[in-house]
Parts: structure tokens; sequence; C-alpha cells
């Protein structure tokens, strides 16, 4: 605080009024520079300050924009691996049906196997009886083919691998020397008459050739159709 001086001041005192004015100018601008140095002071720390906490705000907001896009990509990924998981779910059940599907058809094959199996040994024991009956039926054929031959004088000629000719030589009789003989064809699924002399008639060949596809006897085939060819011979 200023001094207060009343009435009229002698020169001394106005010196010492006026050191004490210098002194206190000095100590205003003092204080003044001080209080200046320690708002400018504050003004800038409340500035830093500020731009720390811009500064801390920006970032709190890049991390939060951060996690968030972290939280949506974690999000996407659980989303894809559940859809993968469920994918990889969906195969995995289609490849147990497939398994399950070849172990049926591998049980239904083992089972087709094991009958087919049944049915060639089944096949294998019938085909050995067929066999030996033919065997024994081609020895009965052949002896009865070797009478033929020695009494009534049948011949058999192979033309070709499957096409034969039989020929009897005294069906005739003495009175005529006219050669009477049939072709077979043996080689398809049914035996065929062919060429013959005498000459048979269409219905005569139909029924010589179903009897003989019917039975398979050859022996009994070979007496009819000589008895049949030895009356065409005799109404020529």
């Amino acid at each position: 605080m200023l001094p207060f001086y009343s009435g009229k001041l002698s020169f001394e005192e106005f010196l010492r009024v006026k050191e004490e004015m210098q002194e206190l100018s000095v100590q205003f601008q003092d204080y003044a520079s001080l209080t200046y140095s320690a708002l400018h002071k504050a003004k800038q720390q409340h500035i830093l300050a500020t731009r720390e906490l811009a500064l801390q705000r920006k970032k709190l907001k890049d991390e939060e924009a951060l996690i968030k896009s972290q939280n949506e990509q974690n999000k996407a990924t659980r989303e894809a691996n559940l859809n993968s998981l469920h994918v990889k779910q969906e195969k995995v059940a289609a490849l147990a049906t497939q398994l399950q599907n070849l172990k049926n058809t591998k049980k239904a094959l083992e089972n087709e196997i094991d009958e087919a199996k049944f049915d060639t040994t089944r096949l294998e024991r019938s085909f050995s009886e067929v066999q030996q009956n033919m065997i024994v039926q081609n020895r009965k054929d052949n002896e009865e083919l070797a009478k033929y031959e020695a009494y009534m004088g049948l011949q058999v000629e192979a033309v070709a691998n499957d096409h034969l000719k039989f020929k009897f030589l005294n069906a005739g009789g003495s009175s005529t020397d006219e050669e009477i003989f049939f072709h077979l064809y043996v080689g398809g699924e049914d035996y065929k008459i062919g060429e013959s002399s005498p000459a048979l008639s269409a219905e005569q060949t139909s029924i010589l050739e179903a009897d003989l596809n019917s039975h398979g006897e050859i022996m009994l085939f070979l007496k009819k159709i000589r008895s049949v060819l030895k009356t065409n011979l005799r109404k020529s």
C-alpha cells in the first residue's frame, strides 16, 4: 500500500517519498513480472494439459475404434468358424451315412458271394452229374450206333464241325440201289434236319425235329427217320 502524506513535504521528505515510490514501482514491476510469468506458465501448462487431454482422448477413441474393429473381426471369425464347423459336421454325418451304406453294400455283396459260391458248388455238382450221365449216355449211344452200323448198315460222316450226314446202306432192300441219307445240323440250340434222300416233306421234317429236340435220344430218332425214309422210298 502506498504511504499517505498530509500537508506539505520538505525536500528531504520528497526525496524519501520519491525513493519509496521508486521502490514500490520496482516491487510492483517485479510483482507484475512474477504474476505475468506465473500466468504465462499456467497458460502454457493449461495448453499442454489441454493438448495432452486431446491426445489422450484421440488415443482412447482410436483404441475404442480398434477394439470395435477387432470385436467385429472376432465376431466374423467366430461366425466363419461356426459355419465351417457346421459344414464339417454335415460332411462327417454324410460320410458316416456313406460308410454305413458301404457296410450294408459290403454285407449284401458278401451274402451274394456266399450264395454264388453255393450256387457254383451246386452247379459244379450238377455239371459233374450231367457229365457223368452224358458219358454213360454216349457210351450207350456208341454201343447202339455200333449195333446200327453192324446190323442196319448205318454210316455217319462229318461234313463239317456241326454238320453230320447219316446214310442207311440196306434200308431200301436189294431191289434198289438208291442211296438213303439225311443231313443233321447239331451246332445250334436245336437239331435241324437238312437235305435228305428220299426227300422229307415239310410236315415230316417238322414232326421229326420236334420229337428229337423234345427228348434228345439220337437212337430213337434214327429208328423213326429210317422208317419214314424207307416208307417214302417205297412210295416214290
